[in-house]
């Protein structure tokens, strides 16, 4: 359960206890873990146990543009996080939970930049134990994060996925 941000030296990671952390891996030096879970308002105090809590997750990913992480948990739900910095100080906060699945949540990946989609992350798919993929769609209009379509026939749990540079295929093991 780790993913690299489109900055290269910032990493998003699951930790124990249901944590998502930051982290900054500049080359030649050891990680540094930064920006924990915050409440939604800007001058909020930061969270007591400095964590956000995702009931135990899995699997993590990335929008292209980098202002949100996506997270899976063992529960079947999806955690999409705001990250911005506020008074220089990086933060992540819950900005919408996805509850459509019963079983592990084992990967996650946002569509690629493509030509008709320049900041890429329009779909984001879904790889669950229910052995199926769910895709949302990020951008639609008053409804972010709409369920688009669920790919059904897989024989066993989706372990990995990945989208092709077009972002026209989906890749399922």
């Amino acid at each position: 359960g780790a993913a690299r941000h489109p900055h290269p030296h910032v990493w998003a990671r699951r930790a124990g206890g249901g944590a998502v952390r930051l982290w900054n891996r500049a080359a030649g030096k050891g990680g540094t873990g930064y920006a924990r879970g915050w409440p939604r308002r800007e001058d909020a105090k930061r969270m007591p146990s400095s964590r956000c809590s995702t009931g135990c997750g899995r699997s993590v990913g990335w929008h292209p543009d980098g202002r949100s992480v996506s997270v899976g948990t063992i529960a079947g739900k999806v955690h999409v996080y705001e990250y911005y910095e506020y008074k220089g100080e990086p933060r992540l906060t819950c900005i919408k939970e996805l509850d459509l699945r019963h079983e592990w949540i084992s990967d996650i990946k946002y569509s690629p930049c493509t030509p008709d989609d320049p900041s890429g992350g329009r779909y984001l798919a879904v790889g669950s134990h229910d052995n199926v993929v769910d895709i949302y769609d990020t951008k639609k209009p008053n409804a972010e994060y709409e369920l688009a379509g669920t790919c059904k026939g897989h024989s066993s749990f989706i372990t990995h996925l990945g989208w092709s540079k077009d972002g026209q295929t989906l890749y399922t093991n």
